[in-house]
């Protein structure tokens, strides 16, 4: 084996040893995140009192941002939250940590099996497959979220002198990700199949 050769493998190696390690730490951050949310969420729905459902904000402190701008409200003014708010407001972002987690345990094992030297398998195209759908999953999970986080709001959530009109929005640049992906699992899947019918006819 020559030196050249060594130096990428041991560079490899390297590599792959931080993404596991960075993926574990993720898995671990998500799961506790996620632990602390459902937590969040069960005490707000149980006892909404423990924050103020009134705001007097500055106007600093209420801004409305869209792309590409900034909206702040000239002058003071009292936001009015319903009690369960905030118990909504964590409890719609759950769904979408359960996707992330999916997908970061499936691309985790990817990388578990390009460690052990089989990457190239139709359990990876699977993986891959799946991470795909889960994106797509996930996106109609945030554009859900996005909807009912709005419609709560036009009916929970009074600012005098704003109006909050809900909108469908979309989670556009998710579902261009998911159907990128399943491209690509279906290329690799291909790829498989080609190479194991190569090793069948050597």
């Amino acid at each position: 084996m020559s030196k050249e050769r060594l130096r990428i493998m041991n560079t490899s190696s390297r590599i792959l040893a931080v993404a596991r390690g960075g993926l574990r730490v993720f898995q671990v951050l998500l799961v506790m995140g996620l632990i602390v949310a459902a937590a969040a969420t069960l005490i707000l729905a149980i006892r909404p009192d423990l924050f103020p459902s009134m705001y007097d904000n500055d106007p600093s402190s209420l801004q409305f941002l869209l792309p590409g701008l900034s909206i702040v409200l000239p002058e003071p003014v009292t936001t009015f939250l319903a009690p369960s708010f905030w118990a909504v407001t964590v409890g719609t972002r759950i769904p979408v940590v359960l996707v992330v987690l999916y997908i970061t345990s499936q691309f985790k094992t990817i990388v578990d099996s390009i460690s052990t030297g089989s990457p190239f398998t139709t359990s990876n195209a699977a993986r891959i497959r799946n991470c795909g759908i889960a994106i797509l999953v996930g996106a109609a999970v945030e554009t859900a979220s996005r909807s009912i986080w709005g419609f709560y709001v036009m009916n929970h959530v009074s600012v005098p002198g704003v109006t909050f009109n809900p909108r469908l929005s979309l989670a556009t640049e998710a579902t261009f990700a998911g159907l990128i992906v399943l491209i690509i699992a279906e290329v690799f899947r291909y790829g498989v199949l080609l190479q194991e019918e190569h090793d069948l006819t050597v």
